[in-house]
């Protein structure tokens, strides 16, 4: 027997009742066909027939007593805003209060001319709801849910009658509605009635789950499809694609670090080289520096002899209290003139006296003088000897 490609299920009314169903095989033909209880039946249960592949069409028929179906036609307007309008329609018309319905529609034929022909149907929310949870229940999700009077096709003329095991349903070009007597009488009179058999239902929902003029799965009723862009696979391949870019990022900075520290090595060593020509004894940059500040020292040149007299100036006045330095300048012979203040005479001599101990040449005036503020100022030079 050929795998089936597909399954219809024709929806009881309750689920107290029995649930039909039909396998449809890969040339559209059905298969097989049952029918089975909801509730605590004997037999074959819903779970029986649902073992299917992956992605194959399910198509669910609503029964006609459930279902509202109006049929119009638009001009001056868009497919979209004709199945919108469709819709509103639909809504307005039925008796339930339109927060309790669930309106779909469709435009049958939307790329043909003027005016557009639309589909459109209303069932209760609830009872949506509840055959759809249902469904899920036994591993079902629907992709196609349609009114069953949709199978009936539209007559030539008067009208025509069938059933496909969830209610006796008639048809007319511009109706469709549960086949009763009261209705036929009320809505049909004297309209001839052509029933159609099972073999020409059959032929007629095989036909509408190939081309569903309307599925009402739209909205809030959507068919909810897992995400497949991004499977566990993917995931774990993006994670070791993220450590790969971690690691080749964490590399190129340690080469950068190398990169730096060889060529901080290099400019040292060459430095080294270059000190060693004039400094034979230099071992390392340090001892370099060291000995060529010492050498411009003794030639009178060089920062020590500004740095050096200039911080034993600062380091003689500091434990000196009143003494501020006014002003300092360095010369070029080495020598560094300041002018010092102070409150009282004796403490610019203290300072004098350290400085002169320590074994610096210095100059002082004849006279000391004194400011407009009253302080003592002594401008003298300090230069090492």
């Amino acid at each position: 027997m050929s795998e089936a490609s597909g399954l219809i299920l024709a929806l009881p009314v309750s689920p107290a009742v029995p649930l039909r169903w039909w396998r449809v095989g890969e040339d559209g033909e059905s298969l097989s066909s049952g029918e089975l209880a909801m509730l605590n039946g004997e037999g074959e249960k819903l779970a029986d027939i649902t073992p299917l592949d992956e992605g194959t069409p399910i198509m669910a028929l609503l029964p006609v007593s459930e279902t509202a179906i109006y049929f119009a036609e638009w001009t001056d307007l868009t497919p979209a805003q004709a199945s919108a309008a469709a819709s509103l329609q639909a809504a307005r018309k039925s008796m339930s209060p339109p927060e309790d319905l669930h309106v779909a529609s469709a435009v049958s034929d939307p790329d043909g001319d003027a005016p557009l022909h639309t589909i459109s149907a209303a069932v209760s929310a609830q009872y949506l709801s509840h055959w759809l949870d249902e469904l899920a229940l036994a591993g079902i999700d629907a992709d196609i849910v349609m009114p069953a009077g949709l199978v009936l096709p539209v007559p030539q003329q008067d009208a025509v009658a069938g059933d496909i095991g969830n209610g006796a349903m008639l048809r007319t070009a511009h109706a469709i509605f549960s086949d009763e007597d009261a209705l036929r009488s009320t809505l049909l009179k004297d309209t001839k009635v052509t029933p159609l058999d099972a073999d020409a239902m059959e032929a007629q929902m095989l036909a509408a789950f190939a081309a569903p003029p309307l599925n009402m799965r739209q909205g809030i009723f959507a068919p909810k499809r897992e995400n497949t862009w991004l499977n566990w696979a993917q995931i774990k391949r993006l994670a070791m694609m993220a450590a790969a870019v971690l690691l080749l990022t964490l590399a190129i900075f340690l080469i950068q670090i190398g990169k730096y520290s060889i060529g901080a090595n290099q400019v040292r060593d060459s430095a080294l080289n270059k000190a060693q020509i004039t400094f034979p004894a230099a071992t390392d940059i340090a001892s370099a520096e060291q000995m060529a500040d010492e050498a411009l020292y003794r030639r009178g040149l060089g920062g020590r002899l500004f740095t050096v007299p200039t911080s034993a100036l600062f380091a003689a006045i500091e434990p000196l209290q009143g003494i501020s330095v006014r002003q300092l300048s360095y010369q070029a012979d080495g020598t560094v003139a300041v002018t010092l203040a102070a409150a009282r005479k004796e403490d610019i001599d203290a300072a004098l006296i350290l400085l002169q101990r320590q074994g610096y040449v210095i100059t002082v005036p004849p006279a000391l003088t004194q400011d407009t503020t009253g302080s003592v100022v002594a401008n003298i030079t300090v230069r090492i000897s």
